[in-house]
């Protein structure tokens, strides 16, 4: 016995998808009609007690044509497109159904019964005049790439962060056609890196790493008190930034192929709307490309702050997007901010055995337990991070020797005083990257709020 779809009628290669859209349609009103039980999943054909109810509906759901297998992501009647085709096998057009009985042979029309008549007009009543479901919302051109070199999906991500891959690749396991576009804006220190996102390129991975080189450096110091005769070596910034960089740059080309495994289509451009179903997409090169989509999922993230009311502040300093990135050791650091991200950078920095500095300008860890946090910048101190409290810098200048001399203010007695250091790294909160279009966004979702608190990037 062949095989068969949901609603009963003959499965073919290429109907699964368009049979659980016709379905979701049909179904509904086959109840109505027949008074079916349609509780569960099992195919109708095999239910005798409803066979006999169902069988108009069989013969409706043959009204219309089914495209062949090739044409399933692409061609003229493409399910992607919306594209339905315009006459039925034998020749016979849409405007005039007729129900193809399931006993004839291919395109030679039978006489319709009443039910599936009825059935039949139903729809075309929802495909519309032009053959195309009504909430499909726009139809390309030849196949899956128009004319103009639109390219159609039924799921588009934008960013390549954690939430966007995870959205896409899911999508993808469930049968969709799915593209992720990702684009990594330079920071004002020129760094850049991958896919992966913040936390594969600029947060968790490398600031674990770098937290566990710091704890080996501590390690060794703490070997003598057990007998062991190790000498405490000099830390090499530029052999540890090599590892670190050469484990996330692996990271970003496994992302990459597990999108290529799903089948999932990847563009290395920035993309920006043109209207709620579609995007225009830049590559480096200036070359421009359409895409567009049922459903467009925003998952970008956010970027970095600088205080661009401090004078010197983005000419002179770096954020959390530089560190992990640097090539040679930042040397004596101050770091501006108080979020988590600011002492975990401070952490790991104090451990490899750099002077370093933290300026708070009034409670660490704002959104954290109190005691807690008194605890965490007090072990900071002993083992020798310096504590600036209450105060705020004022700007920052680049002296002859190419050292950044930082004026800062105590909030509390209104004092200015002065300290010269190597990098200035802000950790002042983050920014959303992208601005919601000015129309209504139809099939548009947001997995990155568009506002983040002051306690930085996911680190």
């Amino acid at each position: 016995m062949a095989s068969s779809t949901l609603c009963g009628s003959p499965a073919t290669a290429c109907c699964s998808t368009w049979c659980r859209m016709r379905c979701s349609l049909l179904l509904p009103m086959r109840r109505l009609r027949t008074g079916c039980r349609t509780s569960s999943f099992q195919p109708m054909m095999n239910r005798p007690q409803s066979r006999k109810a169902c069988s108009s509906h069989r013969s409706a759901s043959n009204t219309r044509p089914r495209a062949p297998a090739a044409s399933s992501r692409g061609g003229a009647s493409s399910i992607c497109d919306g594209a339905m085709g315009g006459a039925l096998p034998g020749g016979t057009p849409l405007a005039s159904p007729l129900v193809v009985g399931a006993g004839s042979a291919a395109g030679s029309p039978t006489r319709p019964r009443p039910q599936a008549a009825a059935a039949a007009a139903a729809m075309a009543a929802l495909l519309g005049p032009v053959g195309r479901f009504r909430w499909r919302v726009r139809a390309v051109p030849g196949g899956a790439r128009g004319a103009a070199g639109r390219q159609c999906y039924d799921l588009l991500v934008i960013g390549g962060g954690s939430g966007g891959l995870a959205c896409a690749k899911e999508a993808a396991q469930l049968g969709k056609k799915v593209a992720v576009v990702d684009y990594v804006e330079p920071s004002p220190r020129g760094t850049r890196w991958g896919l992966g996102g913040t936390c594969v390129n600029v947060g968790c991975i490398p600031k674990k790493l770098m937290h566990q080189a710091a704890l080996l450096g501590g390690m060794i110091h703490d070997a003598s008190h057990y007998g062991w005769k190790v000498a405490q070596p000099p830390h090499d910034w530029r052999k540890m930034a090599e590892a670190v960089q050469n484990h996330v740059k692996s990271l970003n080309w496994g992302h990459r192929v597990q999108l290529q495994d799903r089948k999932v289509k990847y563009f290395n451009f920035k993309a920006s709307f043109v209207n709620p179903h579609m995007v225009c997409g830049v590559s480096k090169g200036g070359e421009e490309t359409l895409l567009s989509a049922d459903h467009i999922v925003i998952a970008t993230g956010g970027r970095p702050r600088y205080p661009t009311h401090i004078e010197g502040a983005l000419e002179y300093g770096i954020t959390s997007d530089d560190i992990f990135w640097l090539k040679e050791s930042p040397g004596k650091t101050l770091v501006v901010g108080a979020s988590y991200v600011a002492l975990e950078c401070a952490g790991f920095l104090t451990g490899l055995g750099l002077d370093t500095t933290v300026m708070i300008r009034s409670v660490p860890l704002r959104a954290f337990d109190q005691q807690m946090a008194s605890l965490v910048t007090e072990h900071m101190a002993v083992h020798g991070t310096r504590i600036l409290r209450g105060c705020t810098p004022l700007r920052v200048e680049r002296l002859s020797d190419g050292r950044l001399q930082v004026t800062w203010v105590d909030l509390a007695s209104d004092k200015k005083d002065t300290g010269t250091f190597d990098t200035v790294l802000w950790a002042v909160g983050m920014v959303s990257v992208f601005v919601l279009p000015c129309f209504q966004p139809v099939g548009l979702f947001v997995l990155s709020p568009v506002t983040r608190p002051r306690s930085g990037p996911g680190l």
